[in-house]
């Protein structure tokens, strides 16, 4: 992916991002296309949209605070842990320009160890937001 086919997904993005927005959407798990933007135009685009939480458990990136592992949410007097897993063949289909923006975990490792962390925070219930 060339430098403008790479601004034109992250505009592209924008457009999806605006309508998520739209819709009330406020946390998302990332995917090939996500990923696909590389660090930094996923940050620059996050940013323009208003700021989702990006939920990626077993996947960490070279921008810090980028991706977030879990996020608690209260409801109805009760707070629950929700985890985000990324399906890790994903990173076989990204390009190597981006791939070494993203490191990748293994997902039960990950949401074991994120679960836990959510339970001793004393959460009600745990939710997976994932792509597996």
């Amino acid at each position: 992916m060339d430098a403008g086919t790479n601004e034109s997904c992250a505009r592209a993005h924008c457009v999806a991002d605006a309508a998520l927005r739209r819709l009330g959407y406020e946390i998302v798990v990332p995917f090939e296309f996500e990923l696909g933007l590389g660090a930094a135009a996923l940050s620059q685009v996050t940013k323009a949209e208003g700021g989702f939480t990006i939920l990626a458990a077993n996947v960490t990136s070279k921008t810090p605070g980028l991706l977030a592992p879990t996020r608690v949410v209260e409801a109805g007097g009760l707070r629950f842990g929700l985890v985000g897993l990324v399906d890790p063949a994903v990173k076989g289909t990204l390009s190597r320009r981006v791939l070494g923006d993203w490191t990748f975990e293994d997902p039960v490792a990950a949401a074991s160890r994120e679960v836990q962390k959510l339970r001793l925070a004393g959460v009600d219930a745990v939710f997976a937001l994932s792509n597996l």
